[in-house]
Protein backbone atom coordinates (compact mmCIF):
# COMPACT_ATOMS: atom_id res chain seq x y z
CA UNK A 1 0.00 0.00 0.00
CA UNK A 2 2.72 2.16 0.66
CA UNK A 3 3.47 2.38 -2.99
CA UNK A 4 0.22 4.01 -3.89
CA UNK A 5 0.97 6.81 -0.94
CA UNK A 6 4.37 6.82 -2.89
CA UNK A 7 2.54 7.77 -6.26
CA UNK A 8 -0.12 9.95 -4.52
CA UNK A 9 2.61 11.98 -3.19
CA UNK A 10 4.13 12.62 -6.60
CA UNK A 11 1.00 13.64 -7.43
CA UNK A 12 0.42 16.52 -5.02
CA UNK A 13 4.00 17.23 -5.74
CA UNK A 14 3.24 18.02 -9.43
CA UNK A 15 -0.11 19.54 -8.36
CA UNK A 16 2.44 21.87 -6.32
CA UNK A 17 4.02 22.85 -9.39
CA UNK A 18 1.52 23.58 -10.88
CA UNK A 19 -0.31 26.07 -8.28
CA UNK A 20 3.23 27.73 -8.25
CA UNK A 21 2.93 29.17 -12.25
CA UNK A 22 6.70 29.56 -12.01
CA UNK A 23 7.79 30.11 -15.77
CA UNK A 24 11.11 28.51 -14.65
CA UNK A 25 13.08 26.02 -15.98
CA UNK A 26 13.34 24.14 -12.61
CA UNK A 27 9.80 22.90 -12.87
CA UNK A 28 10.75 20.97 -16.03
CA UNK A 29 13.79 19.21 -14.64
CA UNK A 30 11.52 18.31 -11.23
CA UNK A 31 8.72 16.73 -13.50
CA UNK A 32 11.16 14.88 -15.38
CA UNK A 33 12.50 13.46 -12.67
CA UNK A 34 8.89 12.67 -11.07
CA UNK A 35 8.54 10.56 -14.28
CA UNK A 36 11.53 8.46 -13.50
CA UNK A 37 10.92 7.88 -9.74
CA UNK A 38 7.27 7.01 -10.83
CA UNK A 39 8.50 4.41 -13.62
CA UNK A 40 11.43 3.18 -10.74
CA UNK A 41 8.43 2.88 -8.17
CA UNK A 42 6.02 0.61 -10.80
CA UNK A 43 9.26 -1.13 -11.51
CA UNK A 44 10.04 -2.27 -7.47
CA UNK A 45 6.72 -3.24 -7.13
CA UNK A 46 6.39 -5.66 -10.35
CA UNK A 47 9.59 -6.85 -8.71
CA UNK A 48 8.66 -8.19 -5.85
CA UNK A 49 5.52 -9.17 -7.00
CA UNK A 50 8.29 -11.70 -9.24
CA UNK A 51 6.92 -11.04 -12.70
CA UNK A 52 8.46 -7.63 -13.76
CA UNK A 53 8.24 -7.78 -17.40
CA UNK A 54 8.96 -4.44 -19.55
CA UNK A 55 7.14 -5.91 -22.76
CA UNK A 56 3.97 -4.59 -20.93
CA UNK A 57 0.99 -1.59 -21.74
CA UNK A 58 2.17 0.04 -18.78
CA UNK A 59 6.04 0.99 -19.25
CA UNK A 60 5.36 1.63 -23.38
CA UNK A 61 2.62 3.81 -22.45
CA UNK A 62 5.14 5.38 -20.26
CA UNK A 63 7.92 5.63 -22.63
CA UNK A 64 5.70 6.91 -25.39
CA UNK A 65 4.39 9.59 -22.70
CA UNK A 66 8.06 10.61 -22.36
CA UNK A 67 8.89 11.20 -25.64
CA UNK A 68 5.85 13.22 -26.58
CA UNK A 69 5.19 15.42 -23.72
CA UNK A 70 9.08 15.64 -22.22
CA UNK A 71 11.15 15.26 -25.00
CA UNK A 72 10.78 18.76 -26.28
CA UNK A 73 10.58 20.66 -23.14
CA UNK A 74 13.91 19.08 -22.29
CA UNK A 75 15.63 20.21 -25.41
CA UNK A 76 14.12 23.55 -24.15
CA UNK A 77 16.23 23.03 -20.85
CA UNK A 78 19.34 23.01 -23.78
CA UNK A 79 18.22 25.74 -25.85
CA UNK A 80 17.36 23.73 -28.78
CA UNK A 81 15.76 25.66 -31.22
CA UNK A 82 11.67 24.71 -31.06
CA UNK A 83 11.02 26.73 -33.83
CA UNK A 84 13.46 24.42 -36.49
CA UNK A 85 10.51 21.41 -35.13
CA UNK A 86 7.56 23.93 -35.34
CA UNK A 87 6.67 22.24 -39.23
CA UNK A 88 2.76 22.57 -38.18
CA UNK A 89 2.30 24.17 -34.87
CA UNK A 90 3.84 27.60 -33.46
CA UNK A 91 4.99 27.10 -30.05
CA UNK A 92 4.49 29.46 -26.95
CA UNK A 93 7.98 29.06 -25.32
CA UNK A 94 6.67 30.81 -22.42
CA UNK A 95 3.81 28.05 -21.90
CA UNK A 96 6.39 24.66 -21.55
CA UNK A 97 6.27 25.09 -17.85
CA UNK A 98 2.77 25.16 -17.82
CA UNK A 99 2.15 22.05 -19.77
CA UNK A 100 5.32 19.79 -18.32
CA UNK A 101 3.39 20.87 -14.77
CA UNK A 102 0.06 19.14 -16.18
CA UNK A 103 1.71 16.41 -17.85
CA UNK A 104 3.43 15.36 -14.71
CA UNK A 105 0.05 15.51 -12.42
CA UNK A 106 -1.58 13.94 -14.83
CA UNK A 107 1.48 10.51 -15.43
CA UNK A 108 1.15 10.65 -11.60
CA UNK A 109 -2.86 10.36 -11.90
CA UNK A 110 -2.62 7.34 -14.28
CA UNK A 111 0.07 5.40 -11.91
CA UNK A 112 -2.13 6.35 -8.90
CA UNK A 113 -5.22 4.84 -10.92
CA UNK A 114 -2.96 1.31 -12.15
CA UNK A 115 -1.60 1.31 -8.27
CA UNK A 116 -5.48 1.68 -6.88
CA UNK A 117 -6.67 -1.63 -9.08
CA UNK A 118 -3.53 -3.19 -7.95
CA UNK A 119 -4.81 -3.41 -4.59
CA UNK A 120 -8.42 -3.93 -4.84
CA UNK A 121 -9.51 -5.91 -2.62
CA UNK A 122 -11.46 -8.12 -5.25
CA UNK A 123 -8.83 -9.61 -7.37
CA UNK A 124 -10.01 -13.41 -6.54
CA UNK A 125 -13.48 -12.41 -7.89
CA UNK A 126 -11.53 -11.75 -10.75
CA UNK A 127 -9.57 -14.34 -11.12
CA UNK A 128 -12.30 -17.07 -10.16
CA UNK A 129 -14.39 -14.58 -13.27
CA UNK A 130 -11.23 -15.21 -15.79
CA UNK A 131 -11.52 -19.29 -15.15
CA UNK A 132 -14.80 -19.39 -15.60
CA UNK A 133 -14.51 -17.60 -19.39
CA UNK A 134 -11.75 -20.23 -19.59
CA UNK A 135 -14.53 -23.02 -19.25
CA UNK A 136 -16.69 -21.61 -21.39
CA UNK A 137 -14.46 -20.69 -24.12
CA UNK A 138 -12.89 -24.41 -24.45
CA UNK A 139 -16.76 -26.11 -23.46
CA UNK A 140 -16.84 -27.00 -27.48
CA UNK A 141 -14.56 -28.74 -30.07
CA UNK A 142 -13.40 -25.74 -32.91
CA UNK A 143 -12.27 -26.80 -35.84
CA UNK A 144 -9.25 -24.62 -35.66
CA UNK A 145 -7.79 -25.43 -39.27
CA UNK A 146 -11.04 -24.69 -41.00
CA UNK A 147 -12.20 -21.45 -39.02
CA UNK A 148 -8.27 -19.97 -39.73
CA UNK A 149 -8.82 -20.73 -43.46
CA UNK A 150 -12.18 -19.20 -43.43
CA UNK A 151 -10.05 -15.73 -41.39
CA UNK A 152 -7.19 -16.09 -44.45
CA UNK A 153 -10.15 -16.33 -47.15
CA UNK A 154 -11.71 -13.62 -45.82
CA UNK A 155 -8.68 -11.51 -45.05
CA UNK A 156 -7.21 -12.19 -48.07
CA UNK A 157 -10.42 -10.74 -49.85
CA UNK A 158 -10.49 -7.24 -47.97
CA UNK A 159 -6.75 -7.17 -48.33
CA UNK A 160 -7.06 -7.45 -52.30
CA UNK A 161 -9.66 -4.75 -52.48
CA UNK A 162 -7.84 -2.50 -50.11
CA UNK A 163 -4.97 -2.55 -52.60
CA UNK A 164 -7.24 -2.27 -55.58
CA UNK A 165 -8.71 0.98 -53.77
CA UNK A 166 -4.96 2.28 -52.85
CA UNK A 167 -3.42 2.33 -56.27
CA UNK A 168 -3.24 -1.29 -57.68
CA UNK A 169 0.10 -2.64 -58.26
CA UNK A 170 1.27 1.16 -57.50
CA UNK A 171 0.79 -0.24 -54.05
CA UNK A 172 4.34 -2.24 -54.78
CA UNK A 173 6.32 0.61 -55.97
CA UNK A 174 8.52 3.49 -55.18
CA UNK A 175 4.67 5.74 -54.28
CA UNK A 176 3.48 3.05 -51.44
CA UNK A 177 3.94 5.46 -48.69
CA UNK A 178 1.69 7.97 -50.04
CA UNK A 179 -0.78 5.56 -51.64
CA UNK A 180 -1.49 3.09 -48.59
CA UNK A 181 -1.88 6.45 -46.13
CA UNK A 182 -4.47 8.26 -48.56
CA UNK A 183 -6.08 5.70 -49.43
CA UNK A 184 -7.26 4.70 -45.62
CA UNK A 185 -8.82 7.67 -45.11
CA UNK A 186 -11.71 7.84 -42.23
CA UNK A 187 -14.55 6.67 -43.51
CA UNK A 188 -13.62 5.74 -47.00
CA UNK A 189 -14.34 2.21 -48.77
CA UNK A 190 -11.12 1.09 -48.57
CA UNK A 191 -11.06 1.89 -45.08
CA UNK A 192 -13.29 -0.08 -44.33
CA UNK A 193 -11.72 -2.95 -46.62
CA UNK A 194 -8.40 -2.52 -44.33
CA UNK A 195 -10.25 -2.65 -41.40
CA UNK A 196 -11.87 -5.66 -42.28
CA UNK A 197 -8.43 -7.15 -43.05
CA UNK A 198 -7.63 -6.11 -39.79
CA UNK A 199 -10.15 -7.81 -37.83
CA UNK A 200 -9.43 -11.16 -39.91
CA UNK A 201 -5.91 -10.82 -38.86
CA UNK A 202 -6.29 -9.94 -35.52
CA UNK A 203 -8.92 -12.83 -34.97
CA UNK A 204 -6.51 -15.07 -36.47
CA UNK A 205 -4.04 -13.69 -34.21
CA UNK A 206 -6.24 -14.88 -31.01
CA UNK A 207 -7.26 -18.61 -32.06
CA UNK A 208 -3.06 -18.44 -32.39
CA UNK A 209 -2.70 -17.05 -28.69
CA UNK A 210 -5.62 -20.14 -27.93
CA UNK A 211 -3.07 -22.77 -29.15
CA UNK A 212 -0.39 -21.10 -26.59
CA UNK A 213 -3.31 -21.03 -23.75
CA UNK A 214 -3.05 -24.80 -24.21
CA UNK A 215 0.63 -25.36 -23.65
CA UNK A 216 1.63 -26.29 -20.67
CA UNK A 217 5.29 -26.43 -21.01
CA UNK A 218 6.89 -23.55 -21.87
CA UNK A 219 10.33 -22.58 -24.45
CA UNK A 220 11.43 -20.93 -27.18
CA UNK A 221 11.11 -24.11 -29.49
CA UNK A 222 7.27 -24.71 -28.08
CA UNK A 223 6.76 -21.26 -28.64
CA UNK A 224 7.50 -21.24 -32.45
CA UNK A 225 6.29 -24.52 -33.19
CA UNK A 226 2.87 -23.76 -31.74
CA UNK A 227 2.19 -20.83 -34.10
CA UNK A 228 0.65 -22.29 -37.33
CA UNK A 229 3.22 -21.81 -40.44
CA UNK A 230 0.29 -20.84 -42.81
CA UNK A 231 -0.67 -17.89 -40.63
CA UNK A 232 2.62 -16.56 -40.38
CA UNK A 233 3.49 -16.75 -44.24
CA UNK A 234 0.08 -14.91 -44.61
CA UNK A 235 0.82 -12.10 -42.20
CA UNK A 236 4.80 -12.24 -43.48
CA UNK A 237 3.20 -11.73 -47.32
CA UNK A 238 0.08 -9.04 -46.09
CA UNK A 239 2.88 -6.72 -44.57
CA UNK A 240 5.20 -6.23 -47.50
CA UNK A 241 3.77 -3.32 -49.28
CA UNK A 242 3.29 -1.59 -45.65
CA UNK A 243 7.27 -2.55 -44.90
CA UNK A 244 8.39 -1.24 -48.50
CA UNK A 245 6.33 1.85 -48.30
CA UNK A 246 7.82 3.02 -44.52
CA UNK A 247 4.97 3.09 -43.02
CA UNK A 248 6.57 1.75 -39.87
CA UNK A 249 3.15 1.55 -37.31
CA UNK A 250 1.73 -1.35 -39.33
CA UNK A 251 3.96 -3.80 -39.18
CA UNK A 252 5.60 -3.13 -35.85
CA UNK A 253 2.04 -3.76 -34.12
CA UNK A 254 2.43 -7.10 -36.14
CA UNK A 255 5.42 -7.98 -34.94
CA UNK A 256 4.68 -6.78 -31.40
CA UNK A 257 1.23 -9.37 -31.56
CA UNK A 258 3.55 -11.97 -32.71
CA UNK A 259 6.30 -11.07 -30.20
CA UNK A 260 4.07 -10.11 -26.85
CA UNK A 261 3.11 -13.58 -25.80
CA UNK A 262 6.17 -15.22 -25.41
CA UNK A 263 7.27 -12.53 -22.34
CA UNK A 264 4.02 -13.80 -21.28
CA UNK A 265 4.40 -17.74 -21.83
CA UNK A 266 8.53 -18.10 -21.76
CA UNK A 267 9.74 -15.57 -19.81
CA UNK A 268 9.46 -12.26 -18.57
CA UNK A 269 11.15 -9.50 -21.14
CA UNK A 270 14.42 -8.16 -18.89
CA UNK A 271 15.50 -3.95 -19.03
CA UNK A 272 18.47 -5.01 -20.61
CA UNK A 273 16.84 -6.79 -23.39
CA UNK A 274 14.04 -3.86 -24.10
CA UNK A 275 17.08 -1.41 -24.27
CA UNK A 276 18.84 -3.58 -26.52
CA UNK A 277 15.42 -4.12 -28.44
CA UNK A 278 14.96 -0.50 -28.64
CA UNK A 279 18.27 0.52 -29.94
CA UNK A 280 17.63 -2.40 -32.65
CA UNK A 281 14.06 -0.78 -33.38
CA UNK A 282 15.75 2.22 -34.04
CA UNK A 283 17.89 1.25 -36.34
CA UNK A 284 15.66 -0.77 -38.04
CA UNK A 285 13.34 2.37 -38.28
CA UNK A 286 15.84 4.09 -39.74
CA UNK A 287 16.51 1.55 -42.75
CA UNK A 288 13.00 1.74 -43.24
CA UNK A 289 13.15 5.54 -43.51
CA UNK A 290 16.06 4.91 -45.62
CA UNK A 291 14.14 2.67 -47.68
CA UNK A 292 11.29 5.48 -48.52
CA UNK A 293 13.64 8.43 -49.07
CA UNK A 294 15.56 6.10 -51.37
CA UNK A 295 12.60 6.60 -53.96
CA UNK A 296 13.42 10.14 -53.86
CA UNK A 297 17.28 9.68 -53.73
CA UNK A 298 19.65 6.84 -54.18
CA UNK A 299 20.27 4.52 -51.90
CA UNK A 300 23.82 5.88 -50.67
CA UNK A 301 22.43 9.15 -49.88
CA UNK A 302 19.59 8.13 -48.12
CA UNK A 303 21.44 5.77 -46.18
CA UNK A 304 23.96 8.94 -45.42
CA UNK A 305 20.71 11.34 -44.82
CA UNK A 306 19.34 8.38 -42.00
CA UNK A 307 22.90 7.94 -40.46
CA UNK A 308 23.80 11.84 -40.09
CA UNK A 309 20.52 11.74 -37.77
CA UNK A 310 22.27 9.99 -35.24
CA UNK A 311 24.38 12.86 -34.41
CA UNK A 312 21.66 15.27 -34.60
CA UNK A 313 19.54 14.75 -31.62
CA UNK A 314 16.59 17.37 -33.65
CA UNK A 315 16.61 14.57 -36.53
CA UNK A 316 16.42 11.75 -33.98
CA UNK A 317 13.42 9.22 -35.39
CA UNK A 318 12.13 9.83 -31.89
CA UNK A 319 11.15 13.75 -32.44
CA UNK A 320 8.42 12.51 -34.60
CA UNK A 321 6.68 11.87 -31.42
CA UNK A 322 8.14 14.52 -29.67
CA UNK A 323 6.59 17.00 -32.36
CA UNK A 324 3.09 16.09 -30.91
CA UNK A 325 3.91 17.66 -27.55
CA UNK A 326 3.15 20.91 -29.71
CA UNK A 327 -0.60 20.39 -30.10
CA UNK A 328 -0.67 20.72 -25.95
CA UNK A 329 1.33 23.49 -25.46
CA UNK A 330 -0.56 25.35 -28.05
CA UNK A 331 -4.46 23.60 -26.99
CA UNK A 332 -3.02 25.41 -23.06
CA UNK A 333 -2.46 28.24 -24.89
CA UNK A 334 -5.62 29.60 -26.86
CA UNK A 335 -7.91 27.75 -24.37
CA UNK A 336 -9.97 29.10 -22.72
CA UNK A 337 -8.64 32.86 -23.62
CA UNK A 338 -9.03 32.41 -27.17
CA UNK A 339 -11.91 29.37 -27.78
CA UNK A 340 -14.20 28.15 -24.96
CA UNK A 341 -13.87 24.11 -24.19
CA UNK A 342 -15.79 21.68 -26.18
CA UNK A 343 -17.01 20.35 -23.21
CA UNK A 344 -17.03 16.42 -24.07
CA UNK A 345 -17.60 17.09 -27.81
CA UNK A 346 -14.25 15.13 -28.88
CA UNK A 347 -14.73 12.63 -26.48
CA UNK A 348 -18.03 12.12 -28.01
CA UNK A 349 -16.74 11.40 -31.79
CA UNK A 350 -13.91 9.55 -30.36
CA UNK A 351 -16.75 7.09 -28.78
CA UNK A 352 -18.84 7.67 -31.92
CA UNK A 353 -16.01 5.76 -34.07
CA UNK A 354 -16.59 2.23 -32.44
CA UNK A 355 -19.97 2.59 -34.13
CA UNK A 356 -19.78 1.33 -37.97
CA UNK A 357 -20.07 3.75 -40.62
CA UNK A 358 -20.70 6.57 -37.72
CA UNK A 359 -18.92 8.86 -39.96
CA UNK A 360 -21.63 9.58 -41.73
CA UNK A 361 -23.60 10.08 -39.26
CA UNK A 362 -21.57 12.46 -37.04
CA UNK A 363 -19.80 14.55 -39.62
CA UNK A 364 -16.58 16.13 -37.56
CA UNK A 365 -16.32 19.17 -39.88
CA UNK A 366 -19.37 20.40 -38.21
CA UNK A 367 -18.74 24.02 -36.56
CA UNK A 368 -20.38 26.28 -33.83
CA UNK A 369 -21.70 29.35 -35.19
CA UNK A 370 -20.32 31.42 -33.27
CA UNK A 371 -16.68 30.60 -33.48
CA UNK A 372 -16.31 28.29 -36.48
CA UNK A 373 -14.89 25.70 -34.08
CA UNK A 374 -14.60 22.21 -35.49
CA UNK A 375 -15.76 19.60 -32.92
CA UNK A 376 -12.14 17.53 -33.59
CA UNK A 377 -8.57 18.08 -32.17
CA UNK A 378 -6.79 17.30 -35.23
CA UNK A 379 -8.81 19.13 -36.92
CA UNK A 380 -8.61 22.19 -34.52
CA UNK A 381 -4.95 21.97 -35.16
CA UNK A 382 -5.23 21.78 -39.19
CA UNK A 383 -8.10 23.94 -39.87
CA UNK A 384 -8.25 26.46 -37.49
CA UNK A 385 -4.73 27.10 -36.49
CA UNK A 386 -3.15 26.17 -39.89
CA UNK A 387 -5.70 27.43 -42.07
CA UNK A 388 -5.04 23.79 -43.82
CA UNK A 389 -1.99 25.08 -45.52
CA UNK A 390 -0.26 21.41 -45.63
CA UNK A 391 -0.73 18.52 -47.53
CA UNK A 392 -0.80 16.30 -44.07
CA UNK A 393 -2.82 17.59 -40.82
CA UNK A 394 -1.15 18.74 -38.06
CA UNK A 395 -2.24 15.68 -35.76
CA UNK A 396 -3.16 16.01 -31.92
CA UNK A 397 -2.30 13.96 -28.93
CA UNK A 398 -3.97 12.46 -25.51
CA UNK A 399 -3.32 15.47 -23.90
CA UNK A 400 -4.47 17.84 -26.12
CA UNK A 401 -7.43 15.91 -26.94
CA UNK A 402 -8.73 16.26 -23.21
CA UNK A 403 -7.55 19.95 -22.29
CA UNK A 404 -9.56 21.30 -25.21
CA UNK A 405 -12.77 19.45 -24.10
CA UNK A 406 -12.49 19.81 -20.27
CA UNK A 407 -9.25 21.72 -19.52
CA UNK A 408 -6.74 20.93 -17.32
CA UNK A 409 -9.52 19.12 -14.96
CA UNK A 410 -10.57 15.95 -17.61
CA UNK A 411 -6.71 15.16 -17.16
CA UNK A 412 -5.93 13.72 -13.92
CA UNK A 413 -9.57 11.73 -13.59
CA UNK A 414 -9.16 10.43 -17.54
CA UNK A 415 -6.09 9.32 -16.86
CA UNK A 416 -6.42 8.15 -13.48
CA UNK A 417 -9.13 5.45 -15.49
CA UNK A 418 -6.78 5.05 -18.21
CA UNK A 419 -4.43 3.59 -15.27
CA UNK A 420 -6.90 1.72 -13.91
CA UNK A 421 -7.63 -0.22 -17.16
CA UNK A 422 -4.03 -1.29 -17.93
CA UNK A 423 -3.76 -2.08 -14.65
CA UNK A 424 -6.70 -4.40 -15.02
CA UNK A 425 -5.64 -5.77 -18.20
CA UNK A 426 -2.21 -6.18 -16.87
CA UNK A 427 -3.73 -8.89 -14.03
CA UNK A 428 -5.58 -10.36 -16.43
CA UNK A 429 -3.42 -11.53 -19.42
CA UNK A 430 -1.16 -12.45 -15.98
CA UNK A 431 -3.71 -15.06 -15.54
CA UNK A 432 -3.04 -17.20 -18.91
CA UNK A 433 -6.52 -18.38 -18.66
CA UNK A 434 -8.61 -15.98 -21.84
CA UNK A 435 -6.37 -15.40 -25.38
CA UNK A 436 -8.95 -12.47 -25.69
CA UNK A 437 -7.50 -10.56 -22.78
CA UNK A 438 -4.01 -11.79 -23.68
CA UNK A 439 -4.33 -10.51 -27.12
CA UNK A 440 -5.70 -7.41 -25.85
CA UNK A 441 -2.64 -7.03 -23.89
CA UNK A 442 -0.18 -7.97 -26.64
CA UNK A 443 -2.36 -5.16 -28.86
CA UNK A 444 -2.20 -2.44 -26.48
CA UNK A 445 1.90 -2.86 -25.52
CA UNK A 446 2.62 -1.68 -28.87
CA UNK A 447 -0.51 0.79 -29.45
CA UNK A 448 -0.41 2.08 -25.81
CA UNK A 449 3.02 3.56 -26.51
CA UNK A 450 1.25 5.19 -29.55
CA UNK A 451 -2.17 6.55 -28.28
CA UNK A 452 -0.33 9.06 -26.94
CA UNK A 453 -0.42 10.88 -29.91
CA UNK A 454 -3.92 9.94 -31.29
CA UNK A 455 -6.98 11.04 -30.52
CA UNK A 456 -8.91 9.77 -27.43
CA UNK A 457 -9.81 5.94 -27.60
CA UNK A 458 -8.29 5.05 -30.69
CA UNK A 459 -7.85 1.97 -32.08
CA UNK A 460 -10.71 0.75 -29.31
CA UNK A 461 -12.94 0.42 -32.39
CA UNK A 462 -10.89 -2.40 -33.63
CA UNK A 463 -11.33 -4.21 -30.43
CA UNK A 464 -14.81 -4.47 -30.03
CA UNK A 465 -15.08 -5.39 -33.87
CA UNK A 466 -12.73 -7.95 -33.65
CA UNK A 467 -14.25 -9.27 -30.04
CA UNK A 468 -17.70 -9.68 -31.55
CA UNK A 469 -16.26 -11.47 -34.82
CA UNK A 470 -14.40 -13.82 -32.81
CA UNK A 471 -17.42 -14.84 -30.83
CA UNK A 472 -19.37 -15.25 -34.15
CA UNK A 473 -16.75 -17.63 -35.61
CA UNK A 474 -16.58 -19.76 -32.27
CA UNK A 475 -20.25 -19.71 -32.75
CA UNK A 476 -20.70 -20.82 -36.43
CA UNK A 477 -17.93 -23.19 -35.92
CA UNK A 478 -19.46 -24.55 -32.88
CA UNK A 479 -20.57 -28.16 -33.91
CA UNK A 480 -20.76 -30.38 -30.54
CA UNK A 481 -21.12 -29.91 -26.62
CA UNK A 482 -19.00 -31.47 -24.42
CA UNK A 483 -20.93 -33.30 -21.47
CA UNK A 484 -18.64 -33.53 -18.56
CA UNK A 485 -16.14 -30.85 -16.92
CA UNK A 486 -13.91 -29.17 -19.44
CA UNK A 487 -10.62 -30.54 -20.65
Amino acid sequence: MILLYNHSLCFLLSLTLLLLQDKGKFIIIISITLAVVEIFLWAQREKKTGYLNWCNPIPTFVFGYCLVFYQLPFCYLFDFDLSSKSLRLIYSPENIPYTVALASMALAAFFCGEQFFFYRKNKKLLQDYSIKLEEKNISFRLDNKTAKMILICIGSLCYLIYILQAGGLSAFTGVTYTIIRGGYSSGSFSAYCFMGYNICSYTLMIYEIKSLVKIRSYSIRTYIQAWSKMSLVWFAITQVPFLIGGDRGIYLLFFTLLIAPYFLFVKPLDLKKAVLGAIIGAVLLSLTGAARDAYNFSWSEALQKQSETISKPGLWPTMELGNSYGTFNIASSYFPHLYDYNYGLNTFYSLANIVPFSSYLTEITKKNSTNEYIYSSALFFTYIINKGSFSSGAGTSILADLYIDYGPYGLPVFLFAWGMTLGWLNHKAKLHNSEIFIFYFSYFSYVAFYINRARLFSGFNILIFTFIFYNLINNIMKYRIISGPSR
